[in-house]
């Protein structure tokens, strides 16, 4: 629901559905399908998550390969169960490609693993439980750890999952750390000169979208509480990351006013965390 002011702005003042919930198995039916790459070479972890699904329903669910149909076509009439990563699975590169999930071979990290919902991409109803790693380590560590969060009964549901184990190598910055958003645009060339963008710089990165990212990327509740005091800042304290950023036009509304090469990311990973149940419904809504 919504209300459109004068000055075009528009206020929203009632949440869409989230679709918090995915149904994996109801009414004695599976209503989910498990994807993974035509390899085979996730099949021993499918087996493993299959024998947990049997437990807790009596029954398996569907097993697709990825080369069969993209999430588009899937997703119209069922959620999926997705293993890999963007580089050896087409229906995880697809939705890679189109910034629903960031697992690739660099994230999350050698033996990290990655259980995470993925809520109504494509505004069906259905979602996807991405079950993700870097490496066969990183993905067999990931069913393993679904199949604990499976509980027997009819119907099988589960709710907002971000289940992460971070990679050997993979440590994160510390909350006012510098973080290079486009750190590859700049260099020094072998006669001394400097060359591109300087660390930090433009190409839809800011203080705030790189706090959604890190959480996102984590799940440590530090990098949301940042994220939450820069996207909305006290007006009487408004942190110093916002006044001294030239992304930000208006340090009081710096999502609304704000340079537009900063700020294309912002929406895009906002999709990402705003089921976190770490939100307050007040919060999204502002």
């Amino acid at each position: 629901m919504t209300t459109l002011f004068e000055d075009g702005c528009i206020d929203y003042t009632k949440l869409k559905d989230l679709c918090i919930e995915t149904t994996l198995f109801s009414n004695g039916r599976p209503t989910a399908a498990i994807v993974t790459p035509s390899s085979g070479r996730y099949d021993t972890a499918v087996r493993a998550l299959q024998h947990r699904i049997v437990q807790c329903t009596g029954s398996k669910l569907p097993v697709l390969s990825d080369d069969e149909e993209g999430p588009g076509s899937l997703l119209v009439d069922r959620s999926v169960i997705a293993l890999g990563n963007m580089n050896n699975s087409r229906f995880i590169e697809t939705l890679y490609r189109q910034w629903y999930t960031l697992l690739d071979l660099r994230y999350p990290g050698p033996g990290g693993s990655v259980v995470r919902s993925l809520h109504n991409p494509f505004a069906t109803g259905h979602n996807v439980i991405l079950v993700g790693g870097s490496d066969d380590d990183g993905v067999a560590k990931a069913a393993a750890r679904l199949s604990d969060l499976l509980t027997e009964g009819d119907p099988l549901r589960v709710g907002w999952i971000m289940d992460i184990e971070l990679g050997e190598g993979m440590d994160p910055p510390d909350i006012g750390e510098q973080v290079y958003g486009w750190r590859d645009s700049w260099r020094v060339d072998s006669e001394g000169n400097e060359i591109g963008y300087p660390p930090a710089g433009t190409f839809g990165w800011h203080p705030i979208s790189v706090q959604a990212a890190l959480y996102h990327m984590t799940g440590r509740e530090k990098y949301l509480r940042k994220f939450i005091r820069l996207a909305l800042p006290d007006p009487e304290n408004i942190p110093e990351e916002v006044l001294t950023c030239s992304a930000f036009y208006s340090m009081e509304h710096p999502l609304v006013q704000n340079y537009h090469y900063h700020a294309h990311t912002m929406a895009l990973l906002w999709d990402l965390i705003e089921e976190s149940p770490l939100l307050s419904d007040d919060v999204r809504l502002r």
